[in-house]
């Protein structure tokens, strides 16, 4: 597939499809991104992102900081570190920021 070109069937059925989506979903579609669901109430079904609610939460709540402020630069830290200092498995372990192109601004002058 052709990089921003959306699958034959979403460019025919988007409206049929958009019925119970919120328009993140429908974006991440239009990008070619496929939401999975597991079944209810079987997080097990779902290793990876509950591992990373632990170490979200181990890392930026215990304990809690004294501050929102504070708070806030926790998780930004944590998301600095998980996105560029922290090799990922299904990226053959390499870091998210790694396999990032930034696009150009054809608005700007």
């Amino acid at each position: 597939m052709v990089s921003g070109a959306r699958p034959h069937w979403l460019e025919h059925h988007l409206h049929d499809l958009a019925i119970g989506l919120s328009k993140l979903s429908l974006g991440w579609m239009k990008l070619g991104i496929v939401h999975e669901r597991i079944q209810a109430g079987r997080p097990q079904q779902n290793g990876r992102h509950e591992r990373m609610h632990r170490t979200l939460k181990e890392d930026t709540t215990k304990p809690p900081a004294a501050s929102l402020r504070a708070q806030q630069s926790r998780f930004d830290n944590l998301r600095y570190v998980f996105n560029n200092e922290r090799p990922h498995e299904g990226l053959n372990n390499q870091v998210p920021a790694s396999l990032l192109h930034p696009q150009h601004d054809t608005t700007a002058a």
